[in-house]
């Protein structure tokens, strides 16, 4: 049985069970018919649903279930493939790396005016 969901921002999403997988489901985006695999039932994502676009749940917790990269997919369509390539893991960190490097800096500083 297909159930069809839709976010807040229009997107529909199709929902699959898998045959002989019941702790497994396929959602599928109408609009473009990207699909992804998710840990857990038709059942369960369609309650997880219900909690975040009618009782107004945040995402995170209503699909605390499913991973960040997952829970983007239902939200905006992204997959986590794509979220990749916009994002490369490697980049990820770096922000951290340069802030602490500036926070040294800073602790490394002359606590007086050299001109003194």
């Amino acid at each position: 049985m297909r159930l069809t969901r839709q976010n807040a921002m229009g997107f529909t999403y199709y929902i699959d069970s898998i045959c002989g997988q019941p702790n497994k489901c396929e959602v599928t985006l109408a609009q473009t018919g990207k699909k992804l695999t998710l840990e857990c039932s038709q059942e369960e994502l369609s309650q997880r649903w219900y909690r975040w676009q009618i009782l107004g749940h945040f995402i995170q917790d209503a699909f605390s279930n499913l991973k960040p990269a997952e829970r983007e997919f239902i939200l905006t369509g992204i997959t986590p493939e794509e979220w990749d390539q916009i994002f490369p893991p490697e980049e990820i960190g770096k922000e951290d790396k340069i802030d602490k490097q500036y926070q040294q800096y800073l602790k490394d500083f002359p606590k007086h005016d050299p001109r003194d």
